[in-house]
């Protein structure tokens, strides 16, 4: 049974905590400075809440698990055992960031877009790891492999490029479904009457290949639909420049791909 502690309650920290938790793993402490929010997570595993980032009781695990804005910030306060690794779960930092501060440190990036009102199926997240030495190493991947069943080796630089590849592949392609959502409120539409088209465009990518499965007016270089679409999007200017900036890219991109 490991012993960790968090710093962090949030969406990630969240997940994380509950999921290890479940596992079996004793949770010492969350360290947290929304008290509420802070207080009802260590509740939820019996843990002890804390406004500071002094970590008791020798924890084999310290995760920190905080905004990419703040991290920095909090790996400069933290207080603890040379004992415990110190792991972050960002994926656009790599070991830099703990500056030499710390004995024993990685990285552990669950590889998934988390709300506290969502739950995880955590064996098909892939986990990007990285470690101070090969025997934190060993210990990430022991850690990592109670919840999930790709554990996977990654460094820095490839680190942020996933990273990267997945704010295209979640966090605009949500974007896209809010602004479809915008439209259909525009047209006095239900926005449900989109999800089949959704569900069939997101199987259709994985089960095949992104580049083979494009459909629509770009791609056919139909301009007179493209032109009808650009004067319906009056309502909204800067739809309009993300609507022709989106096309461009896609018929430049499959001309290139001829």
């Amino acid at each position: 049974m490991y012993r960790i502690s968090f710093a962090g309650a949030g969406n990630v920290s969240s997940a994380l905590c509950l999921a290890f938790s479940g596992a079996g793993h004793k949770i010492i402490q969350i360290a947290s400075r929304n008290i509420t929010v802070g207080k009802t997570l260590a509740q939820k595993v019996n843990a002890e809440w804390t406004g500071t980032l002094k970590f008791r009781d020798d924890p084999d695990f310290i995760i920190v698990a905080v905004s990419d804005n703040s991290l920095e910030d909090v790996l400069k306060r933290i207080d603890c055992s040379e004992k415990s690794i110190l792991l972050h779960t960002a994926g656009s930092y790599g070991l830099e960031v703990f500056s030499g501060n710390f004995l024993k440190t990685g990285v552990l990036y669950p590889l998934q877009t988390f709300s506290k009102e969502r739950n995880i199926n955590f064996r098909e997240v892939p986990f990007l790891i990285e470690a101070s030495d090969n025997e934190v190493r060993n210990e990430i991947i022991k850690l990592a492999g109670i919840l999930s069943g790709r554990v996977i080796d990654s460094d820095t630089q490839q680190r942020r490029m996933i990273h990267l590849a997945a704010v295209f592949a979640c966090n605009f392609v949500n974007h896209m479904l809010a602004l479809s959502g915008k439209i259909a409120g525009e047209g006095s539409f239900p926005f449900s009457i989109l999800h089949p088209l959704i569900r069939e465009t997101v199987c259709k990518a994985l089960e095949t290949d992104p580049v083979l499965s494009q459909t629509g007016p770009a791609v056919r270089n139909d301009f007179n639909t493209i032109g009808k679409h650009m004067d319906l999007l009056y309502f909204s200017p800067g739809m309009r420049i993300l609507y022709k900036e989106i096309t461009d890219s896609i018929i430049d991109f499959y001309r290139k791909n001829e």
